[in-house]
């Protein structure tokens, strides 16, 4: 009985890790085109043409659209979601959430934590 729950057990773990790899191989593709799949329908077309630009650094973190991060504001607010980029002029971080796009002024940020970079493994 064991053997079998740790057969089916070692079978799902090779599956989702090898869906994980395509995953990873299939951004990495897109990142070779110049491409940044980001499956949201709460973005506009006016928002996307808001970023100015799309790979920046930001203290010691160099991001790209397509990375996850978490910001910690200095009001104790904190935000999670997916870079767009960064609009230069009004000096704002475009950040993709569940509730929608919200400009983040970058002096208003206090801590800043990446959780995962758009087509990296680990």
């Amino acid at each position: 009985m064991f053997d079998y729950v740790l057969r089916i057990a070692v079978i799902l773990w090779i599956v989702s890790l090898t869906g994980y790899i395509f995953i990873v191989l299939k951004e990495k593709i897109y990142l070779k085109n110049n491409m940044i799949y980001l499956d949201y329908k709460n973005v506009d077309p006016d928002q996307i043409k808001e970023v100015e630009i799309k790979h920046f650094k930001l203290g010691n973190h160099e991001l790209m659209a397509g990375d996850e991060i978490k910001v910690k504001l200095k009001g104790a607010k904190s935000i999670k979601g997916t870079v767009l980029g960064l609009a230069k002029d009004k000096k704002t971080i475009l950040l993709m959430g569940a509730k929608g796009v919200k400009n983040l002024e970058i002096h208003a940020i206090k801590e800043l934590k990446v959780a995962s970079k758009y087509g990296k493994f680990f």
